[in-house]
């Protein structure tokens, strides 16, 4: 299991949404992470309520842009 928290989650995808990466995300990551921040935004509890499938989507493209934060 990776070692992403709630709040870590959102603080990055906050980053990569307010960095040059927002002119370079593709359609479907910008909707992925759009749709992520509201779920984990949303939640009571600070567990990432994620599945392994979305965790490691949000890894990837988090490493994919990592350059632009």
């Amino acid at each position: 299991m990776s070692s992403l928290t709630k709040s870590l989650a959102i603080i990055k995808i906050r980053l990569l949404q307010n960095s040059m990466a927002k002119n370079y995300l593709e359609t479907g990551e910008r909707l992925f992470l759009n749709n992520t921040l509201s779920i984990l935004e949303n939640q009571k509890t600070e567990e990432i309520t994620l599945d392994e499938k979305q965790i490691i989507k949000l890894e990837k493209i988090l490493e994919k842009y990592k350059k632009y934060v």
